[in-house]
């Protein structure tokens, strides 16, 4: 299980916004594969689980914001 969401960890941390869209159909199934494979049974392993794709989502976001902040940037260079 750790590694899964390490994997998945790696795949958002990715800053190129092209290699990440690349990557968002292995990303799905590794998705997929993990929350098939994983038995959550306590609060604890929910909370951790809802943390990390929290985390895995704001990076994305963070990532996407980065790039039009250096896309204006650079339009106005």
């Amino acid at each position: 299980m750790i590694i899964a969401l390490r994997t998945i960890l790696n795949l958002f941390m990715v800053k190129e916004i092209q290699q990440a869209k690349n990557k968002k159909d292995h990303i799905k199934m590794v998705a997929a594969t993990l929350l098939k494979t994983i038995n959550l049974q306590t609060g604890r392993q929910i909370l951790v689980l809802s943390v990390i794709l929290s985390l895995c989502i704001f990076l994305k976001k963070l990532f996407i914001w980065e790039k039009t902040q250096i896309m204006r940037i650079q339009s106005h260079a």
